[in-house]
Formats: C-alpha cells, sequence, structure tokens
C-alpha cells in the first residue's frame, strides 16, 4: 500500500475507533492488526506522516512508532 493511502487508513481509523470509545492512544499492535501485511518501517512511516500534518503525536521506541496519540485538532479537522 502507498504512504499516502496507509496514512489516511490508519488515520481513519483512529478517528473512527475514537468517535465509538472516546480512544485517543493507539499502540503499534493496534496498526499491525489493521495492516497485517504492512511492515513496522512502513506502518511508522506512515503515523510520522500523520504527525508532520499535525493529526497525532508519535511516540518512538525501539526504532519503531510505539504508541500514537490524537491531537484535538486532528480530530475536529477530520470530523
Amino acid at each position: 500500500m502507498k504512504l499516502q493511502e496507509l496514512s489516511n487508513s490508519a488515520l481513519k481509523s483512529m478517528i473512527k475507533s475514537y468517535s465509538e470509545t472516546e480512544k485517543e492512544i493507539f499502540v503499534i499492535d493496534y496498526f499491525r492488526q489493521l495492516f497485517p501485511e504492512e511492515t513496522d518501517k512502513n506502518l511508522t512511516d506512515a503515523l510520522y506522516a500523520l504527525q508532520s500534518d499535525g493529526f497525532v503525536k508519535v511516540n518512538p521506541g525501539d526504532g519503531i512508532a510505539y504508541s500514537v496519540s490524537l491531537i484535538p485538532s486532528g480530530i475536529r479537522n477530520i470530523q
């Protein structure tokens, strides 16, 4: 999957989850389950792209995007 498509899909999934459960923090296993065919590097790159767009805050660990926090302004812009 292309990086932009992966970023968009990840963000949509997080926004949907937030709308249903008010969950704001997502760990790497959440994205691994959503996109089992993607490598950790691809997932991390896609999540960092979302961070550079101002939608999320990435918390790195062991060279990957260990957890991702939705930023309220990013949520508001998407909804």
